[in-house]
């Protein structure tokens, strides 16, 4: 899992709206952060994930390829955040 030092590089790698391709292949990365949703629609057409032993998304939103992975991180960014703003407001 990417530890708090790098939730800061994954939310500035959200804001590369020109980046096409995103290489994280033996990385030991458990889960992708909900930040990288932010790419969803933009230039990245290719992610490189080979090696790392992932569990999050699941290995059917993988096999989808890269918008299919990048939509998923957008929902649950988009439903963390709505469940958040429950919490805060009950």
């Amino acid at each position: 899992m990417l530890d708090n030092n790098n939730r800061g590089l994954m939310y500035v790698l959200g804001r590369l709206s020109n980046l096409t391709v995103l290489n994280f292949r033996f990385n030991q990365i458990k889960e992708l952060p909900h930040e990288l949703g932010a790419l969803h629609g933009g230039a990245l057409k290719e992610m490189e994930l080979a090696g790392n032993p992932l569990t999050s998304p699941p290995a059917d939103i993988c096999a989808g390829g890269c918008d299919s992975i990048l939509l998923w991180l957008k929902k649950q960014g988009i439903l963390s955040h709505y469940i958040y703003l429950l919490f805060l407001f009950k």
